[in-house]
């Protein structure tokens, strides 16, 4: 793909010498008159061409029928450019799929391969215009818009048009030349209203793609903001029955295992610990965000703050992420702290084998043995 996005128009003459006559004008205007397009990013290319027609006899009716012979390339009447031209129609054809093609042209990101058809004097025939169209459609397998010279009034036909230009004094050519009315100068004068009117219809496209593309982000935007926020899903924290838990005094409602409990090194002369501390914080004691119970004491964000019972909201302990001294003079880092007074420790489950030993026990010292 070329940094530029390119608008390319074949420009399709009936003989060389006029074709040259007009890529001249077309050349000589490109550099008077510098594109503001190209400021956009967007090249005006043209493709010169000679189109080569014969005629045959139709036995029936004895009329002659044009039949296209041959469409005609010729690059070595464009300027030099920073873009890569194209050596022959054929190449240009194969590089669909690498530079812009009629898909891209869809969704308006790029110009198809080739834009638009401009015919000038010489070819006036309809069926000749229609051969032409059928060539291009055969080789880049894209229906490309075509455009013809009309006569301007009081001619009738282009034949006719040329032939009054042609009588004209190289004075009276010149004027009518420069002002785009007669002769060559009206074929560079269709050409490029031709491109300036397929640039213009891109650009109003792209610029309705940036506004469907910003309203579709800000509703996006709106939407995301407007949703309520998700609720975290709480942690999962087994506490393993078959060892000693401990549950609130007041509701009974079991806080943590004997697996989360942290030892800490008391001094030789120390006094027994009076508390329990954790290793780390449980799920339970972090603020739910559909509750507004305690929820600033409760917020482990913070440096320390309460921890209460999540059933019956009695107040069980403290947390201190900088630290505190146990009561047997140990130093714990960070601090879960709850008093033995207010928990309860509940002993194991009895396991199965424990149970048939004290159901054979108590059958056996009530006789039934």
């Amino acid at each position: 793909m070329t940094e530029k996005n390119i608008c390319r128009i074949a420009v399709i003459a009936s003989s060389l010498p006029r074709l040259t006559r007009i890529m001249s004008l077309l050349v000589d205007e490109q550099i008077n008159h510098h594109d503001d397009y190209n400021l956009q990013h967007i090249l005006l290319q043209y493709l010169p061409c000679v189109a080569q027609f014969d005629q045959y006899r139709n036995e029936s009716t004895q009329e002659w029928i044009p039949y296209l012979v041959n469409v005609d390339y010729h690059p070595e009447l464009l300027p030099p450019s920073d873009v890569t031209l194209p050596t022959n129609l054929l190449d240009l054809a194969n590089q669909q799929g690498t530079i812009s093609n009629e898909t891209e042209a869809k969704d308006g990101s790029y110009f198809p391969i080739i834009t638009n058809i401009v015919i000038g004097n010489g070819i006036d025939n309809d069926t000749c215009s229609q051969h032409i169209q059928s060539y291009f459609q055969t080789l880049f397998s894209i229906d490309i818009p075509i455009h013809t010279m009309e006569p301007s009034p009081p001619y009738t036909t282009l034949s006719d048009e040329l032939q009054a230009f042609q009588a004209l004094s190289p004075e009276e050519k010149e004027v009518k030349t420069r002002n785009g009315t007669m002769g060559p100068g009206k074929m560079v004068y269709l050409i490029r209203t031709v491109g300036q009117t397929r640039i213009q219809e891109w650009l109003f496209y792209e610029q309705l793609q940036r506004e469907e593309e910003m309203q579709r982000l800000e509703q996006l935007a709106l939407e995301q903001q407007n949703q309520p926020p998700e609720e975290e899903e709480e942690e999962e924290h087994v506490i393993d029955p078959n060892k000693v838990r401990y549950a609130c005094r007041i509701c009974r409602n079991i806080l943590f295992g004997q697996d989360d409990l942290i030892e800490h090194n008391a001094k030789a002369s120390s006094k027994p610990c009076q508390s329990y501390f954790l290793l780390q914080s449980l799920p339970w004691m972090k603020p739910k965000a559909s509750s507004s119970t305690n929820q600033l004491d409760n917020d482990l964000r913070e440096t320390l703050g309460r921890l209460v019972c999540q059933k019956c909201q009695a107040k069980l302990g403290t947390w201190n992420w900088s630290g505190t001294p146990c009561s047997c003079g140990a130093w714990v880092v960070p601090a879960f702290q709850f008093p033995k007074s207010k928990i309860d420790a509940v002993p194991p489950l009895p396991s199965t084998s424990m149970n048939a030993s004290l159901a054979t026990t108590t059958l056996a010292s009530n006789g039934i043995w």
